[in-house]
């Protein structure tokens, strides 16, 4: 089945609000549809797939204040959106709490343009904010992200900015990940505390052409038994400038292996 609740092919400007949603395969489910809003509603729960999802040259639509909890498992997400076309859309100010067998809180997936804001995402058991498979100029801004397992999952993406996150906290192995082909994007200005472990770090780029990154005016703090506070591994060309690195590291603040080249660490404030 689509969906508790689905909005098709050529759906405009309806709203889905104070609805309890349940034990369906998505929650709600929208697929090429325009300028519709999916608002307030207090238990999109338990869903078996996603708790909310956007497909199909879906534009214009907002999902905005709902309570997202517990839906999904390996390889699903609270809210996802995904594919070519599914562009100009705002994820804001929803509640996103994943059982530790749904892999994202959020997904965006092949999508351009998206907004995510002003959300709390917690407990994936793989990443609380995920960005994959060609996504492009997608804002990740002003979000909590607490307790997953990877904070913000950026993988063969580009353009895409996270930026100005205040909480992004106690993610057990990663902050932000950055890897697979992932090219110019920017993780500016957030707030990492306490991230990572044994092997861990706040932020990591790793894996062969991720390339021509930019990671500035970061805060990172907490957890010396962090191994590092932003690690590069492989990557080429990538920018650290700016970043305040505090009691945050167990090996090192700054951290470069693997054949990493032409990197550059400009102008970062590094203390215990």
């Amino acid at each position: 089945s689509f969906g508790g609740i689905y909005l098709a092919t050529g759906a405009r400007s309806n709203v889905i609000t104070w609805n309890r949603v349940q034990s369906n395969s998505t929650g709600v489910y929208l697929s090429g549809v325009t300028n519709n809003v999916v608002t307030n509603n207090p238990w999109i729960r338990q869903n078996s797939l996603y708790g909310v999802q956007l497909t199909g040259n879906s534009v214009s639509n907002r999902i905005v204040g709902n309570m997202v909890n517990s839906n999904g498992g390996i390889g699903s997400a609270g809210i996802y959106l995904n594919g070519n076309g599914v562009d100009m859309n705002r994820v804001v100010s929803n509640t996103v709490f994943t059982r530790a067998t749904g892999d994202y809180g959020i997904s965006i997936s092949g999508c351009d343009r998206n907004i995510v804001t002003n959300n709390a995402v917690m407990h994936a058991a793989t990443g609380g904010i995920q960005l994959t498979r060609g996504a492009r100029s997608n804002l990740i801004i002003w979000n909590r992200i607490q307790s997953n397992v990877v904070g913000v999952y950026v993988n063969g993406v580009t353009n895409n900015a996270v930026t100005n996150n205040p909480w992004i906290r106690q993610n057990s192995q990663y902050g932000v990940q950055v890897f697979g082909n992932s090219v110019s994007n920017r993780i500016v200005a957030n707030t990492l505390f306490s991230n990572g472990g044994i092997g861990g770090a706040a932020i990591y780029l790793n894996g062969n052409n991720v390339d021509m990154n930019r990671v500035a005016s970061n805060s990172i703090r907490g957890r010396l038994t962090t191994d590092y506070g932003i690690h590069i591994a492989l990557g080429d060309g990538n920018v650290v400038t700016n970043n305040a690195i505090v009691a945050a590291a167990a090996t090192a603040a700054v951290y470069f292996v693997n054949t990493a080249s032409t990197n550059r660490v400009v102008g970062n404030r590094v203390c215990s």
